[in-house]
């Protein structure tokens, strides 16, 4: 560590409102940043991120978006920027952006701050007038503050940098902690006990892009096509609950299919299970797989976005398209990962990171 990075003060905004991948990154990523520069975080939310970012020693403030409004959250957000001086100033996600660009160039700090935003993965969500709107919003403005992007993949660089003509995009891969992963599925080990058979789990938000109905609906074929007992857990919960769950009952597999809403001791279940399965439509580079990798899970994963790469460095082969006959086959053949890859660990991406600071 250097003595231009120790002086470097960094302030990350971040929504905070659920505990996925993009949150658990973050976190990792703070908690590592935090050896080297001198880290604040600005959370949206009160909730998992702020407890744990708080528990870490990470100076943390939650500005809570359910209770203010724009307005007060961009004065506020001023308040800090104010107060901290940053010379970096690192925003997740639409909301976070914008406020961030705006509060940056309102602050009028001592010095000009340099901007990064971190892209986490594709949009999910339908283009409506306002989205579009924010969209136009949010790429002015990392225009005009000459904002430098982090893509999580490099499948999904070509496609930011078409968007945000002019700006630099790099690509930094996610990273986990795995000495820490491996220690929290030791000592949670034996709160999953499963009956004997396979056990094949899906871990993630229930939102149309993570097509569990695919999963489900492929789940006969695995039954029928095999003599060996095989049970299906999904673990995570959103909008999609009730309707997987009648889905699952249309099926006529609701006995070889558990919902077990949202978790927080994800290491440990992925622990209790022998597949861990991911046929999401796009994905940037889940947190989930990196942690399935660390534990020497079997994955089953569809060839698409972050997870292409994710699977060829790990000796996986992806499987293509995402139906659920084809998915069935591969639950069939379900591989084990090479040992985690360097680029994947959160020493890289936070040491890639905090260069992309300090790079002019």
């Amino acid at each position: 560590m250097d003595e231009a990075s120790t002086q470097l003060k960094v302030v990350h905004v971040v929504s905070g409102d659920l505990w996925a991948g993009a949150e658990v990154q973050t976190y990792n990523l703070l908690r590592q940043l935090a050896t080297q520069c001198q880290v604040y975080a600005v959370v949206l939310n009160h909730g998992a991120l702020a407890d744990k970012l708080t528990e870490a020693g990470i100076e943390t403030r939650v500005l809570d978006e359910t209770q203010l409004g724009a307005p007060m959250l961009l004065r506020q957000l001023i308040a800090v920027f104010r107060q901290t001086q940053p010379n970096v100033i690192h925003t997740h996600r639409i909301k976070e952006n914008i406020l961030g660009s705006l509060a940056g160039r309102l602050a009028r700090l001592r010095s000009a701050p340099r901007y990064i935003k971190t892209v986490h993965g594709a949009r999910e969500h339908a283009e409506s007038l306002k989205s579009r709107l924010l969209q136009g919003l949010e790429r002015l403005l990392t225009k005009l503050n000459n904002t430098k992007i982090i893509s999580v993949s490099s499948e999904l660089q070509p496609t930011i940098a078409a968007q945000n003509p002019g700006n630099r995009v790099s690509v930094i891969e996610n990273g986990v902690d795995q000495q820490s992963i491996v220690h929290q599925a030791a000592i949670g080990s034996t709160t999953h006990p499963h009956p004997p058979g396979i056990h094949v789990g899906f871990i993630g938000r229930l939102v149309p892009v993570k097509r569990v109905d695919i999963f489900l609906r492929a789940i006969p074929s695995v039954i029928e096509g095999s003599d060996e007992p095989y049970h299906f857990h999904i673990v995570g919960d959103g909008p999609l609950l009730s309707n997987l769950q009648q889905l699952a009952a249309e099926l006529s597999i609701e006995d070889r299919v558990t919902f077990h809403g949202h978790r927080s001791d994800i290491p440990a279940f992925m622990a209790s299970v022998d597949v861990v399965i991911l046929c999401s439509e796009h994905e940037g580079t889940p947190m989930t797989v990196l942690e399935a990798i660390s534990m020497n899970r079997k994955l089953v994963l569809h060839d698409t976005g972050g997870l292409t790469s994710v699977a060829r460095l790990h000796g996986i082969t992806p499987y293509s398209p995402n139906t659920p006959e084809v998915l069935a086959n591969a639950i069939w053949s379900a591989q084990s990962p090479a040992l985690l890859h360097d680029v994947y660990t959160i020493e890289r991406c936070a040491s890639k990171t905090l260069k992309f600071y300090m790079d002019e």
